[in-house]
Order: C-alpha cells, then structure tokens, then sequence
C-alpha cells in the first residue's frame, strides 16, 4: 500500500473530488501551525465537501487528525464514510462510528460512489503512487 498521502493524490490525480489539503502537507514540519490549519483549512475544506472518506488501517492506529475531520463533518450532518482495513471500525475508532450519517463500505471506490461521485471504477483505482514526473 503506498504512503497514504501519495495514495490521495493518485486518486486526485485520476480525477476523483478531493480537496483536502492536508494530502500535499502531510510531510514533517510541511505546515509550521497546526492550529491555523484547524481553524483556516481543515474546517473550511469540510464545509465545503459533500462528505468524508475515513480509512483506516489498524497500523495507521492510533489516528491524529482523520476523527476530528469526522466530528466536523457529523455536527455539519455531513456524511462519513469508514473504509477500514484489516480492523473493526467500532473497535479501532470508537462508538460514534453507530452515527446516522456513519456507514462503512469496503472499498475507495465504493466509498466514492456512497458519497455521489460515480467516476470510481475498479480499473481507475490507483495502485501506484504517481511520481513527481508524473505529476507535472
């Protein structure tokens, strides 16, 4: 599995609607405050989405930002979709995953289509991270 940050911006790359920024920060010292890209990014970005993806696999445990993103999204009532990896979503993130607006799928793709974007197929799943090449 690709570091998760290249993973999201595979998926971007080919199209899908992401637009968290955190995915082209997410490197040690990227972003000198974490408090401002709670208060200017992370919240806005959530305002603006039709809904989170969370996934999650039981060695990225214990999680840093990825549940305060989906708290934001539930007291917006947006959607949160859980793909979970390998580990127990109630398990590893705790009883706000029974939220009426919480379901769990078991794929990207299908998490994709949960939240109304239909352009995720299996034979446009990215595999391999793009390479900075690739990206220009």
């Amino acid at each position: 599995m690709p570091d998760l940050p290249l993973m999201w911006q595979n998926w971007r790359a080919h199209g899908a609607p992401i637009i968290s920024s955190w995915i082209d920060e997410a490197g040690q010292g990227e972003h000198p405050d974490f408090g401002m890209l709670w208060e200017c990014q992370v919240f806005e970005e959530i305002r603006a989405c039709t809904g989170v993806i969370l996934y999650v696999r039981f060695c990225d445990v214990p999680l840093k930002g990825a549940i305060g993103e989906a708290v934001a999204a539930l007291i917006l009532e947006k959607p949160v979709v859980i793909v979970a990896e390998n580990c127990d979503p109630r398990q590893v993130l705790g009883s706000w995953t029974a939220h009426r607006l919480v379901v769990r799928r078991d794929t990207i793709e299908e998490a994709f289509r949960a939240l109304g974007w239909e352009g995720a197929t299996d034979a446009a799943s990215p595999s391999e991270p793009k390479t900075e090449a690739d990206r220009e």
